[in-house]
């Protein structure tokens, strides 16, 4: 798969753990869950965002684009970091992201420092990362089927069946 589709897929997956997150720490959600799934999903989020930069860094060095690879790889590895804080146990799922970041970050490091010399843009001053989204939600229609019949409807009361309808 491309560089930039999965640097967009990646960056809209961090979108949706973001809403997930934001929508968890609601008050009224919060006591539906684990002590533990909170950093988890803050973790995934920081996770899938540093993928994201670390695909997009692949993107720019491709059309030769040093400093704005250097800077959305230090924008990866500042992520991938900030997962690790959240949620460091042994089921930490980007371990193989945090060497390929690293390993890329010291290489590209290393030929800027000695060849490019490529003044590196501030990560808040980078393009953002477009988003592409491989679902999409969609309202469920009632009856389900064309052949859609009630299994339960003859065994409720005619009054409390009206009753749900309203």
């Amino acid at each position: 798969m491309k560089d930039s589709v999965i640097a967009k897929v990646a960056a809209q997956t961090g979108d949706y753990y973001a809403a997930a997150l934001k929508l968890m720490q609601k008050d009224q959600a919060r006591p539906c869950w684990d002590k533990d799934w909170i950093p988890l999903v803050a973790a995934k989020q920081a996770g899938f965002l540093a993928i994201a930069h670390y695909y997009q860094s692949l993107v720019h060095k491709a059309v030769l684009e040093y400093g704005e690879e250097l800077s959305h790889l230090k924008a990866a590895t500042d992520l991938i970091v900030n997962s690790r804080k959240c949620f460091d146990t042994v089921h930490w799922p980007f371990r193989n992201t945090e060497l390929a970041v690293q390993r890329a970050h010291e290489s590209a490091k290393r030929d800027n420092d000695f060849i490019y010399h490529v003044v590196v843009p501030e990560a808040k001053k980078l393009a953002a990362i477009p988003r592409a989204s491989l679902v999409k939600q969609v309202q469920p229609a009632f009856p389900l089927s064309h052949g859609f019949i009630e299994l339960f409807h003859p065994l409720v009361p005619n009054p409390t069946s009206s009753c749900t309808i309203c």
